[in-house]
């Protein structure tokens, strides 16, 4: 027989992960800070339909979730960057899987260009 945990609906995890990693863009912005993206600009890049508002509320609610910190990086505090904080790094196993399903699951994708495609997101998302 399957043992079953019952639990109340606000207290599902999935759920309060989902809560957060569900705004807009936060997934791909996370994305971005593994591959070495720090910049608001760098951010907008390759991604027309991101507007200027939502990403500054996005990196807000990952920033106030602690997922992320923003720092000042120069003097005169006209350049700021974005860090994955601890807690942040602690998707990478979460994102990693996410790319291996797409990859695997939703890919038409050869399996030798698979397997080159798996070695760069191991290399990005593992070694980190």
């Amino acid at each position: 027989m399957v043992e079953t945990y019952q639990y109340s609906h606000e207290d599902c995890y999935i759920k309060k992960t989902l809560k957060i990693l569900n705004k807009k863009w936060a997934i791909v912005i996370l994305k971005d800070l593994f591959t070495g993206k720090r910049y608001f600009s760098q951010f907008l890049e390759d991604k027309p339909d991101l507007r200027n508002n939502v990403l500054s509320y996005t990196l807000k609610c990952l920033e106030k979730n602690q997922l992320i910190e923003k720092k000042t990086t120069s003097l005169n505090k006209t350049s700021t960057e974005y860090h994955l904080t601890v807690k942040g790094r602690k998707l990478n196993k979460t994102l990693y899987e996410m790319a291996m399903f797409g990859l695997y699951e939703l890919s038409d994708e050869d399996l030798i260009k698979k397997e080159e495609i798996k070695s760069k997101i191991t290399n990005i998302l593992c070694n980190n």
